[in-house]
């Protein structure tokens, strides 16, 4: 027969963060300390960071961060929570994306961001702008 009662949701917030450590090999993502690390120093386990600050927890939008790298992650303000990427719309597949060209490249998410954007502007032909120029 089968169980009975109600079954565990591998979507649950926390099964998606012990996935996400899982995927990471329990080490942040930016500085490489381990889970014992980061328990010996700050008293607990790692974070995991979601790259769309609001956004769900999911597989693909979430990274591995240590206390002290995740602490320099922006945080969303109260009257930011309305303005949460779920809401306005922006897809977590572009995360995920951007998380592996971050990896792939050895940087933090947010160079490889920037990186990227600065690639956008100049081929769009706005960057460097007029006053940079000068």
């Amino acid at each position: 027969m089968g169980r009975r009662g109600p079954q565990p949701n591998p979507n649950s917030r926390d099964n998606v963060k012990k996935a996400v450590r899982k995927r990471d090999g329990h080490k942040c993502t930016e500085c490489g300390m381990t889970r014992e690390e980061s328990r010996a120093r700050f008293g607990r386990t790692l974070d995991v960071h979601r790259l769309i600050p609001g956004s769900r927890y999911t597989l693909s939008g979430c990274v591995t961060l240590c206390r002290e790298c995740h602490k320099t992650k922006p945080k969303l303000k109260r009257r930011q929570r309305s303005e949460t990427p779920r809401r306005i719309g922006i897809r977590a597949d572009l995360a995920k994306a951007l998380a592996l060209m971050a990896k792939r490249n050895n940087r933090p998410v947010r160079m490889e961001f920037n990186r990227i954007m600065r690639m956008a502007a100049q081929a769009a032909g706005v960057w460097p702008s007029p006053q940079d120029e000068d």
